[in-house]
């Protein structure tokens, strides 16, 4: 693999910004600023978050939203959109699944997190690209579903199987998310899955572990 691009062109944004919609592309940056700031604060709090950590090259939480934002966008036309336009000759839909496992993979790429030595911090790239996917589940759990959010807090910190779940796919993540961009149709999958896994509180199986 190449090493990551750094440098974006105000006419590469434009470009890609214009091709996907401003307005989508506005939105998925406020969201990235949320998820990169809401990890930090999280991370700070529980006292995982390194001394030595920063974002990638000492880029600020707009910056590196941008930066995330714009291969989100890229990678979302080019390896999930025109794969499935051209599997399926009709419009394609990217649902919360296909965003969740497209996230992953393009943290897991960029790297966002380093030290000030400029070393990778991979355990730590993990933890967000997992804590992103995390929030738009449960976003649409909350939103669309109306399941409330101690049930989903408790499921996520008291399971066992959900516990050595997140520990295995957090592995994965380290070791072996950009294998190849079509690891994002089998990452939705499991967002999938693990999504089931999770959207109905009232099933009695939850309570057997």
């Amino acid at each position: 693999m190449s090493n990551p691009k750094l440098e974006i062109s105000e006419e590469e944004l434009l470009n890609l910004s214009s091709k996907v919609g401003h307005e989508k592309f506005l939105k998925r940056q406020k969201e990235f600023v949320f998820w990169i700031d809401s990890f930090i604060s999280t991370s700070k709090s529980k006292g995982t978050f390194p001394d030595t950590a920063r974002l990638l090259h000492n880029m600020n939480i707009e910056e590196a939203a941008l930066y995330l934002n714009y291969f989100y966008w890229l990678w979302t036309e080019e390896f999930v959109k025109k794969v499935l336009k051209d599997s399926t000759n009709g419009e394609v839909k990217v649902n919360h699944y296909k965003i969740a496992a497209t996230i992953e993979f393009v943290v897991m790429k960029y790297l966002p997190f380093d030290d000030e030595k400029n070393e990778v911090l991979k355990n730590l790239n993990g933890d967000f690209a997992f804590h992103v996917a995390l929030q738009i589940l449960f976003a649409w759990n909350l939103e669309k579903e109306n399941i409330p959010a101690k049930v989903i807090r408790d499921l996520l910190t008291n399971n066992t199987p959900t516990k050595e779940f997140i520990l295995e796919h957090k592995t994965w993540l380290r070791h072996h998310a950009i294998a190849h961009q079509y690891v994002i149709f089998s990452n939705m999958q499991t967002m999938r899955l693990f999504h089931y896994w999770f959207r109905d509180p009232k099933d009695e199986t939850f309570s057997s572990y």
